[in-house]
């Protein structure tokens, strides 16, 4: 995950996400709003062009100091992985920039409190995946 300096107790993107939809709901919530993202830039609901706009702020943040690095791996089917390289392509960017550029773009929308009907969505979403 990539650090978060807009919470002041530094608990970071992941930490505000859960908060935010549903503190009962954190593990699965990564991957499930990461996809919905990829979904939709494939598909064309989300406009590309946000891409460079989340990438650009993502390099003005400053570098939180971290001992620990973590990867992000996860397991997908054959349509979401094939969706994430289509954004990679129509976004110009290597995969790991784009996932970069999305979770950048989560973070204007959910964090920042930029959508706050995704935010709903996702709220209710977590109510039956929860279940």
């Amino acid at each position: 995950m990539l650090p978060c300096s807009c919470q002041p107790s530094n608990k970071g993107l992941e930490a505000t996400l859960t908060f935010k939809i549903n503190p009962d709901f954190s593990l699965d919530l990564r991957k499930a709003l990461l996809m919905f993202y990829v979904h939709r830039f494939a598909s064309g609901t989300f406009e590309i062009s946000r891409l460079a706009s989340a990438s650009a702020t993502l390099a003005k943040m400053p570098k939180l100091e971290s001992k620990v690095r973590r990867r992000l791996s996860m397991k997908t089917s054959q349509r979401l992985a094939s969706e994430l390289e289509s954004v990679a392509e129509k976004s110009s960017m290597k995969k790991t920039q784009a996932i970069k550029a999305i979770i950048g773009t989560i973070q204007e929308d959910i964090v920042n409190d930029g959508r706050p009907d995704l935010v709903q969505s996702f709220k209710d979403y977590s109510v039956f995946a929860a279940a």
